[in-house]
């Protein structure tokens, strides 16, 4: 039975996880519904003896939460809904034990008809099933996309390499590299433009590499004199590791390199910054009582002294909780939808803290008082680092979801992010059309030199 039916279950979806839930709740039901159709076909059977007694009579069935089997299975479904959206040609093929058409995109994957994965190549590798055995997937399905954007999430907004490589574990989207481009863009812009609004006047990007799409944006940037690319094709010259737990993942240099681009960043700059803020590319530390990081230094400097780290609490805003008060509208500009990637100014509610630990910070930081820096925290400089309360400033992250099963009351909304949208909005407006990302709006310009005149 087909528990999906028609592509309206995707429509406002955003998260993958959360349509997967969705079907798992739909399977649910499906079950209850036929456990109640059995039970009434036993009714029958046994009227004469239970008519008289109602409590006889009432179903067994409980309502009972989701568990990790009901999960898998509703990712199961899923997944071959769009395999029969995408791929009906090739299925019926398979069916008929025939091979596919050589015409096929998936003809070289010699595919097997167990959901729809990618056939014999790796058999004798000792590689899990699903990294075997991909479902494979079309990178022009709905479904693909999710899935493509909750990696991009979980992995830190990390490159396209990583973010194939992660794919590959599990899943194989033919031409999956021109679907992963279209997600890095979006999520860069507004960061970027979110630190002009903060007062920056320079971002550094350590660069491994990166598509085509991204270098438009990098050199549109570069163009301006707002940011400095440094090549840093280290993993190209070293076994570096790939995750940030050296046990989990070994290698020569830890994590991409980033604590080396960290230290090199802070010399480089040394003596051309007053202050660098070293944080990711979903990370932005928003002052709570003042505007920009420059009317916030001075404030910090004036209580704790100079020359000292100041540290931001990690406050995480899971990208699986959307929407606002209804009084605040109008997040994204006209043509966002068409870029794929996050909008910062949906996601507005944070996971409750733990009150017994600073969470994860990063730090803003004179360089000249710092000998050895890390990714949060400095074990050598000159007068060490204090914590900054977060209703002066805190650390916007938006991310995939740390707690995980935390219902939309348990979360709480901050909507200090909104107090920039008139700003940005446009600004990010500018700078994809500059960039070659989105098209102007013929109408739009057109209305804009009518009012002019």
């Amino acid at each position: 039975m087909n528990v999906i039916g028609r592509n309206n279950l995707f429509k406002g979806k955003k998260a993958f996880k959360m349509i997967q839930r969705s079907v798992a709740w739909i399977l649910k039901l499906k079950e209850t519904l036929w456990q109640l159709k059995e039970e009434r076909k036993e009714f029958s059977r046994t009227i004469n003896q239970t008519e008289k007694d109602p409590e006889k009579q009432r179903t067994t069935t409980e309502n009972k939460p989701l568990n990790l089997d009901d999960l898998v299975t509703a990712e199961s479904e899923i997944i071959q809904f769009s395999q029969r959206l995408q791929f009906r040609e090739e299925i019926k093929a398979l069916q008929k034990s025939k091979q596919v058409s050589r015409n096929s995109q998936l003809f070289k994957l010699d595919p097997i008809l167990q959901d729809l994965r990618v056939g014999q190549r790796l058999n004798k590798s000792a590689m899990p099933e699903n990294a075997k055995h991909q479902a494979i997937l079309s990178k022009h399905s709905k479904v693909a996309t999710l899935i493509l954007r909750d990696i991009h999430q979980i992995t830190g907004h990390c490159g396209r390499s990583y973010v194939l490589a992660q794919l590959r574990c599990k899943y194989w989207i033919p031409q999956a590299n021109s679907a992963i481009r279209r997600l890095i863009n979006k999520c860069l812009i507004q960061s970027m433009e979110m630190l002009r609004l903060l007062g920056v006047t320079k971002v550094v990007v350590y660069k491994t590499s990166c598509n085509a799409h991204t270098q438009k944006v990098l050199d549109y940037y570069e163009s301006t004199g707002f940011m400095d690319v440094i090549a840093w094709p280290l993993s190209s010259r070293l076994n570096v590791s790939r995750g940030w737990q050296p046990a989990v993942s070994p290698g020569q240099l830890h994590y991409y390199g980033q604590v080396a681009a960290l230290n090199d960043c802070m010399y480089r700059y040394m003596y051309l910054s007053r202050y660098i803020g070293l944080h990711d590319i979903d990370e932005i530390i928003i002052p709570q009582a003042v505007d920009s990081w420059k009317d916030l230094m001075p404030l910090l400097e004036q209580t704790h002294k100079v020359d000292r780290g100041y540290m931001f609490e990690n406050f995480v805003f899971p990208i699986s909780i959307f929407g606002a008060p209804p009084t605040h509208a109008g997040h994204q500009g006209k043509g966002w939808p068409q870029v794929e990637g996050v909008n910062i100014l949906d996601h507005l509610y944070y996971e409750p803290l733990d009150t017994q630990s600073f969470h994860n910070f990063k730090i803003l930081v004179n360089p000249r008082a710092v000998r050895i820096t890390s990714v949060h925290g400095l074990p050598d400089s000159a007068h060490g680092c204090v914590r900054v309360p977060s209703d002066v400033a805190r650390m916007h992250h938006t991310r995939a979801p740390v707690k995980t099963g935390l219902k939309p009351e348990e979360l709480t909304f901050d909507g200090r992010l909104l107090d920039y949208r008139d700003r940005l909005v446009p600004a990010v407006n500018a700078v994809l059309e500059k960039s070659g990302l989105l098209q102007p709006d013929p109408i739009s310009n057109h209305e804009h030199l009518t009012l002019g005149d």
